[in-house]
Formats: C-alpha cells, sequence, structure tokens
C-alpha cells in the first residue's frame, strides 16, 4: 500500500493526481453553445474527472467536503493545503478522515461564515429601514389625527347644539378608530421585528461559533488559538508577566482509531476535550491544534506551574477507562504525551509553538505518557 502510494506521489510531480480518463462528453448534438464556455466546461471535466480517480485511488470517501479539499489538492489551488497533503503523501502515509476534515474547516469554512455575517448585517439595516420608514409615516398621520381633534374641538362653540355634538362625536369616534388601527399595526411591526432580529443575532453567533470552534471536541479550533495566542503575547509582555502553552497528543491514536474504528476515536477525542476544559480556568484557553494534537495556552503561568497543569491532565487521562457503550466493552486507557515552553518577551509566537512542539516530541521519543518542558 505504501509503496503504490509513494509512486503516485512521485508520478505527481509534474501532474498532481494524474492524467484525466479518455472519452470526456463532448457537446450534446444539436447544442448551441458559446466557444469559450465550450473551452471552460471541458476543462471543469477534465478537472473533475482527474479529482475522482485520485480520490478513489486514495481511498478518499465522495463528499463534497473531501471533494473541495482534494479539488485544491490536485489542481493547487490552495498551495498551504497542497504542501501539507502533499507531505504525508510523500511519506507514505494514508490520508485519514479526520485530517481531510480538518483541512476543509481550516481552508473552505471561514467564506461561508463571512457570507452569513454579511447577510445578517443586510438583514439588520433593512429591517431598520422598515421601521424608520414606518414610525416616520404614522408619527405624521397621528399629526395629522391630532391637528383634526384639535380642529373639531375648536369649531364647537361654548354651547353646541345636537345636531353639532353629533357630527363632532361621529369624527371623533372615525379618527380614534383610525389612529387606534395605526398603533396597533406599528405594535405588530414591531413585534415582528424583534423576531426577526433575535433570529438574526441567533445566526450571528452560530456563524461565530462555527468559525471559531472545532466541529468534534467543541473546543476553539486552530484559527481561533493562533489569535488568542497572539493576544495572549501582547497582554504579557504589556503586564510583564509569565505565559506558558501546552503542547498535547494523544499516544498511538492511528493505531487506536484502526483497531476500534472512527467512531470510537471520535469518541476520545471529544472525551479528551472535555478533559482539557475540566483542568483549565479563568482566562485559560484550550484549543484542538489539529487531528489528534492540542493545546492549552496558560496566562500567567510559570513553566512550573504549567507543567504541573499538563502532570494533572496526563495523570486524569490515563486514569479514565475507555468503554464502547453500545456494546459495553472495555477498550483499556488512552495516554497522551505533553511538552511545555513559557514564553520569552519579545520572540514570535511561532518561537514559543515550536519550543512546546519539540518539546512534546521529546515527550512522545522518550516512551510517551510523559511531561516534557522545553530544553
Amino acid at each position: 500500500m505504501q509503496n503504490s502510494l509513494h509512486s503516485s506521489t512521485q508520478a505527481s510531480a509534474a501532474r498532481p493526481c494524474g492524467q484525466a480518463a479518455a472519452g470526456i462528453p463532448g457537446q450534446v448534438p444539436g447544442q448551441v453553445t458559446d466557444p469559450g464556455h465550450a473551452a471552460e466546461s471541458s476543462q471543469l471535466q477534465q478537472q473533475a474527472d482527474i479529482t475522482w480517480q485520485s480520490m478513489r485511488r486514495h481511498g478518499i470517501a465522495p463528499t463534497p467536503n473531501n471533494y473541495k479539499v482534494w479539488f485544491a489538492f490536485c489542481h493547487e489551488t490552495t498551495p498551504e493545503l497542497k504542501q501539507r497533503l502533499g507531505a504525508v503523501l510523500q511519506a507514505g502515509g494514508v490520508v485519514m478522515p479526520e485530517l481531510l476534515t480538518d483541512l476543509y474547516h481550516e481552508f473552505f469554512d471561514g467564506p461561508s461564515d463571512l457570507i452569513a455575517v454579511r447577510d445578517s448585517t443586510q438583514n439588520l439595516h433593512q429591517i431598520a429601514g422598515e421601521l424608520i420608514t414606518t414610525v416616520n409615516r404614522n408619527g405624521t398621520e397621528l399629526q395629522t389625527v391630532g391637528d383634526t381633534l384639535t380642529g373639531v374641538l375648536s369649531d364647537l362653540g361654548p354651547m353646541p347644539s345636537t345636531a353639532e355634538l353629533e357630527r363632532a362625536t361621529t369624527v371623533i369616534s372615525s379618527i380614534t378608530a383610525q389612529a387606534g388601527n395605526r398603533v396597533r399595526a406599528l405594535e405588530q411591526l414591531f413585534a415582528a421585528s424583534v423576531i426577526k432580529i433575535v433570529d438574526l443575532r441567533e445566526r450571528l453567533v452560530k456563524a461565530e461559533r462555527d468559525a471559531t470552534r472545532d466541529a468534534l471536541t467543541g473546543l476553539f479550533n486552530r484559527r481561533m488559538f493562533d489569535a488568542v495566542l497572539a493576544r495572549a503575547a501582547e497582554q504579557a509582555m504589556d503586564d510583564r508577566r509569565d505565559l506558558s502553552l501546552l503542547m498535547l497528543d494523544i499516544d498511538h491514536f492511528k493505531r487506536f482509531n484502526d483497531t476500534y474504528g472512527h467512531v470510537i476515536g471520535d469518541n476520545v477525542l471529544r472525551l479528551f476535550g472535555r478533559l482539557l476544559l475540566d483542568h483549565i480556568k479563568g482566562r485559560d484557553t484550550a484549543a484542538r491544534f489539529g487531528g489528534e494534537e492540542f493545546a492549552v495556552i496558560l496566562p500567567g503561568a510559570s513553566l512550573a506551574g504549567a507543567r504541573s497543569v499538563a502532570e494533572q491532565i496526563r495523570e486524569a487521562l490515563g486514569s479514565r477507562p475507555i468503554m464502547n457503550r453500545t456494546s459495553g466493552q472495555r477498550l483499556g486507557v488512552v495516554t497522551c504525551s505533553v511538552g511545555v515552553a513559557q514564553f520569552r518577551h519579545g520572540e514570535a509566537v511561532g518561537d514559543l509553538i515550536q519550543r512546546a512542539d519539540q518539546a512534546l516530541y521529546a515527550a512522545k521519543y522518550g516512551g510517551r505518557n510523559t511531561v516534557r518542558t522545553e530544553a
């Protein structure tokens, strides 16, 4: 399996995903098309054939999200994605579903979130415009009602006749009824607008959550992790306070996943995410860094304090047996390795991540289920 993956990757140096299949469908007889459009359609069909063939060759599930990622890989529309997937294949590895999910969320989730925010903002402006127009119109009409009532009353003398009182009563009743109808209509409009605004708010909250959260674990995603760490580093320099970072990796997760299946593997990732949340507090931040790798940002924590937190997390995970809830089968325990590094005021946050990552690798190569601090 590895040899076939490796050879196919070498062949992709000139063409990432191989050649298109022969016999690409042409124009339907009798159909009139623009030559430029026909050429573009033919090119898209060829690219689609290349993408699907490559996905079948590498055993990639044909989901819409996977297709989007693999299309970008095959046709090099996203250089960083191409580099990361290519590195996995070049090393003879198998592309796991979790990696494709992470790549999709990282590279393709953002624009849809921005569209949701943009559309919600436009809707909010529309609702506000409708309210302003209606209030102004009703305000003018109600002012007219007031002027009419004033005129009716002024036309009545100090001793009006019965006929004059009847006419005045009829006019006042009619105007009052009209004014009441306008007020009720305005109340209904406000009530409907409030419902729309609440709905927009919920959509915006969801868009923000989807843009910043990992869908599987509920932790912050890599994008949000980068933003929080950058802010934490700035704050640490401003306040002259400590800042530490944990990088955590579930030991032998691929083997566990292959043995018990992706459903159980996903449950382990969720369990680890909840465990991290249980062991942080205040301004601490837990994030899924990618795959089975996680990170915890610890503002105000020294290297020794961060190591203590890491040990608590490691011991808590190792003491929780994993069970298949469907069958009741005990699957043993999973462990994690942790690397710890402390921020050096003035350095780039990338250097902090690199040192924590190096400490993590030292923990894994040192036997796993252990915590290592930066050298």
